[in-house]
């Protein structure tokens, strides 16, 4: 099984998950700093609108 999880971006390569930094590759061209977007296996894949980030967070049980 595969899985996504959402992020935000806090820097050139980094993404903030759950509390947690991670250095991804970003396949999603004009990523900037305070974007939300979908990471899986690594990657950056899909930029998230903050709605979208919030309602998948929700519906994982996290908190923001």
């Amino acid at each position: 099984m595969c899985m996504a999880v959402p992020g935000r971006v806090v820097g050139k390569g980094i993404v903030e998950i759950s509390g947690s930094r991670k250095r991804v590759k970003f396949a999603v061209p004009g990523l900037q700093e305070g974007d939300y977007v979908l990471v899986h296996a690594g990657v950056a894949i899909q930029k998230l609108s903050r709605a979208d980030y919030e309602a998948l967070l929700r519906s994982a049980g996290s908190e923001i």
